[in-house]
């Protein structure tokens, strides 16, 4: 099913963007949350790391875009998650 084949993409993705991020890839890193974000766009923790690798990298406004994003799903996403993405908003 196309569903669960997108969703198993998007996990791979997310997978890889998180090792990228551990290894200081940042920029790998947020080519695969968003490309995560594309085979589910309701993957709000994926839009979550690209939020916090964008501001690592300092763009802001992307960082914007996501939390946005982010916050669009907020319903899996922890209390202080949404704070957090609520602040770079606001910023």
């Amino acid at each position: 099913m196309i569903l669960d084949e997108n969703l198993e993409k998007a996990k791979e993705l997310y997978r890889q963007g998180i090792a990228h991020n551990k290894a200081n890839n940042l920029k790998k890193a947020v080519a695969c949350f968003e490309k995560a974000i594309e085979y589910v766009p309701g993957l709000s923790i994926a839009s979550l790391m690209a939020t916090l690798t964008y501001v690592n990298l300092g763009d802001f406004n992307k960082a914007k875009i996501y939390a946005q994003k982010a916050l669009d799903y907020k319903d899996t996403l922890k209390t202080t998650e949404i704070e957090a993405l609520k602040k770079i908003l606001r910023t």
